[in-house]
């Protein structure tokens, strides 16, 4: 038995949701290419072209800057600063330049300048953008000159402050040196009334010069001096003072202090100068033994400079003034060194150049980014609108 065909229609089967927009969808990929392609271009080509100048410097810190933590990024904010900013507007008479009031094109440069330090150097880049190659130029070259003068202005006025109170302390010293000089010479020429020697002081300072006469060697005298000489004398005045620089060279053995240590070695120093003034001071101490010996006095009765101690206690004060006004004067010296170099604190090392190509807008950056836009977003627009339009009107069965 055969089975008779049928004429009927079977029901259409049901579709995906983009089956009836394959075509569109496939279509979006070229179009949104060309399309977002297009719209960079456009927008690359209406944008203002920027040219970019920059200068390198390198700013040496003067003695005054002592944190260098914070050296950098001070002298960043002094580079872009209202008052540095300012000057530069001034050098290059900008306001009528630009037609705008200063306060208005001080803080234009303020929004364009930009400083930065460059990785692994201490050098300083000084950069801007402006729509005119050559007003970028001159502005970045006027933004450098102007930090320079400012900052050997603001270090001149503090090393003149400076070299004033300096030179002031000088003259005091100076005074206080001639003081000091006087006294040593009135103590010297100063006449002392001393009666005849007797013959029992004559036979002890015998004694006390025998002693020291037959000394093996310096060392032995001063030891005669200041131990077994039982008599006050000048050596033993003056040994509380070499004991104690002794002692404290000891203190820093005993610290652990090494022989080459700065501190070791300087210490050292003064235990020798003090040891070379107490041989001295051991030797006019004989000369005094030898006078009483032979009872040598002056015509008068008057026996000059017999303030032996006293006259070198006159000297170890002369001394010690004069050295503090030669530290003086080599301070003085090295401000005025300072303040002739401070307007060679701030070196440029890169002149700022006319740029021959914008820096902005960047066409092939901007058509990149139009393509990319175009095959990525386009397509995906479609798909929405797609699926919108898919739920909104739903296919018919």
């Amino acid at each position: 038995m055969s089975i008779p065909t049928s004429n009927a229609i079977l029901p259409p089967t049901k579709k995906g949701y983009f089956s009836r927009f394959r075509v569109l969808l496939l279509a979006s990929f070229p179009v949104g290419l060309l399309l977002c392609f297009l719209f960079s271009g456009v927008v690359t080509y209406v944008m203002p072209r920027l040219f970019e100048s920059t200068a390198v410097i390198q700013v040496k810190p003067s003695a005054n800057d002592t944190n260098m933590a914070s050296f950098f990024p001070t002298e960043f904010e002094v580079i872009r600063s209202k008052v540095t900013l300012k000057m530069a507007v001034q050098k290059l008479d900008l306001t009528e330049r630009w037609g705008l009031p200063v306060d208005e094109v001080v803080n234009l440069l303020h929004a364009s300048v930009y400083v930065t330090n460059i990785r692994g150097t201490d050098l300083i880049s000084i950069t801007t953008r402006k729509p005119s190659r050559e007003d970028a130029r001159d502005i970045v070259k006027a933004v450098y000159q102007a930090y320079q003068e400012r900052r050997a202005n603001l270090e001149n006025e503090s090393a003149v402050s400076k070299l004033n109170d300096m030179e002031k302390a000088l003259m005091d010293q100076s005074t206080l040196v001639e003081e000091k000089r006087k006294k040593l010479d009135e103590l010297k020429s100063m006449p002392v009334l001393r009666p005849q020697t007797t013959d029992v002081e004559k036979v002890a300072a015998k004694v006390y010069l025998d002693s020291l006469t037959n000394a093996k060697n310096d060392d032995e005298r001063l030891l005669i001096a200041t131990q077994i000489i039982k008599e006050d004398n000048i050596v033993k005045t003056a040994n509380t003072a070499y004991l104690k620089v002794g002692q404290e060279l000891e203190a820093l053995a005993n610290q652990g202090v090494k022989a080459d240590d700065p501190r070791y070695q300087k210490q050292q120093l003064i235990v020798s100068e003090q040891y070379a003034k107490m041989i001295e001071l051991v030797k006019t101490y004989q000369d005094s033994l030898a006078q009483k010996v032979s009872g040598e006095v002056s015509e008068n009765g008057l026996e000059p400079s017999a303030n032996q101690a006293a006259v070198q206690s006159a000297k170890q004060e002369l001394e010690e003034v004069n050295q503090a006004m030669d530290k003086l004067k080599e301070r003085i010296a090295a401000v005025k060194i300072n303040l002739t170099q401070a307007k060679h604190s701030v070196i440029l090392h890169e002149e700022p150049q006319i740029s021959q190509y914008p820096v902005s807008p960047k066409v092939n950056q901007n058509l990149i980014i139009g393509a990319i836009s175009g095959v990525t977003l386009f397509p995906l627009l479609v798909c929405v609108l797609t699926l919108i339009y898919h739920l909104t009107f739903p296919a018919k069965k």
